[in-house]
């Protein structure tokens, strides 16, 4: 009983794909768009004579290369992606280090600043100082530094832009220094 349903099973697979080629053929040959693949003897050998093996290993073939070439797009994009961000690292690097020193100098110095305000003794004070000194020292430094690595119009822009600030910064510092020892 299994064995003749199966067989019934295969036969109407079998009948179900005759007619469905007939019906692909006559449909192929009266509607213009389907035309070529009545006269196609690559596509009439692949459905009428095929084996059932090969058409798998042609549909896994055809898989396959499209994974591959897929593959080789996703790897020289990646390829590209990677020298992008090597030149990025490469050039922006040394920079983006100055300034987070810088920032993190001149916030240190903002800090002494109001502590030496602060301070009751007066050799703290005189000792918070010599470190803000020590500071300008640095400051200079890395302003210097960062001057030599500018590499676009933008950044000179804001370089000359903050120049002027640091400036009236350190006058203004300098005045709290001087009326703390006042």
């Amino acid at each position: 009983s299994v064995r003749q349903c199966w067989g019934n099973s295969i036969w109407n697979n079998i009948k179900f794909s005759i007619l469905f080629i007939i019906c692909f053929k006559n449909l192929s040959i009266t509607i213009p768009p389907f035309q070529f693949l009545s006269h196609s003897l690559m596509l009439n050998w692949f459905l009428i004579h095929a084996r059932l093996g090969q058409k798998f290993a042609i549909a896994f073939g055809g898989i396959t290369l499209f994974l591959t070439i897929s593959s080789v797009l996703a790897i020289i994009s990646m390829t590209f992606l990677t020298k992008n961000v090597e030149e990025i690292y490469d050039n922006n690097l040394v920079p983006i280090t100055v300034l987070s020193d810088l920032e993190r100098v001149l916030q240190q110095k903002r800090v002494l600043t109001r502590d030496i305000v602060l301070h009751d003794d007066s050799l703290t004070a005189i000792q918070t100082a010599a470190r803000i000194r020590a500071y300008h020292n640095t400051t200079d430094s890395l302003v210097t530094l960062y001057k030599s690595l500018i590499s676009s119009a933008e950044e000179r822009l804001a370089f000359e832009e903050f120049m002027p600030v640091l400036l009236a910064y350190r006058e203004s510092r300098d005045k709290i220094m001087d009326l703390v020892f006042a």
